[in-house]
């Protein structure tokens, strides 16, 4: 049954839920900066006030579409970031030892996209030990619709990681 309203106190958009490993939830979103807050049980509710998140890129723009997830016992923080007046969205992460942080601003794990697709929305997957970047561009409908920037081309590529823990630099493929 669809909710009849969104889950107070939250504000904002493009939310994502991450499940521990001792099974607390915790929800993500961004509006204003990037947010976040423990979910009850009842996955409806939120379990504590929401918190804005330390350790933000500073500078640039808009920041949305976050993506948590733990690997190695860390907490990674992944979203498109606008980093320059007028440009498009990259995508960059942030890690912490904790799921509310504060989180520390790593760097970019893929440049704005070549094609000129604004958003570069995401997510990130372990399948079969190999983790995985899901995500978008526009380069299948620029090259085959003329105009049709606004169309997104789903993506897939192999993501690596450093013996730090912290993420490889992922090359878009067509």
């Amino acid at each position: 049954m669809p909710m009849q309203n969104h889950i107070q106190g939250v504000m904002g958009i493009d939310p994502c839920v991450l499940i521990d490993d001792d099974g607390q939830s915790y929800l993500y979103w961004s509006g204003g900066g990037m947010f976040a807050s423990k979910l009850q049980d009842n996955m409806l509710e939120l379990a504590s006030q929401p918190k804005r998140l330390e350790g933000m890129p500073t500078g640039g723009g808009l920041m949305e579409g976050p993506f948590a997830f733990k690997h190695n016992g860390k907490y990674y923080l992944t979203f498109p970031w606008v980093r320059e007046k007028n440009g498009t969205e990259a995508l960059v992460y942030c890690m912490s030892d904790n799921p509310l942080g504060p989180f520390e601003y790593k760097g970019v794990i893929m440049e704005e996209h070549a094609s000129g697709c604004w958003t570069n929305h995401h997510s990130i997957v372990e399948y079969r030990n190999q983790w995985y970047l899901f995500y978008h561009n526009a380069v299948l409908t620029i090259d085959g619709i003329k105009g049709a920037i606004g169309r997104r081309s789903v993506c897939v590529d192999k993501l690596f990681y450093h013996e730090d823990g912290t993420m490889q630099y992922v090359e878009p493929t067509k």
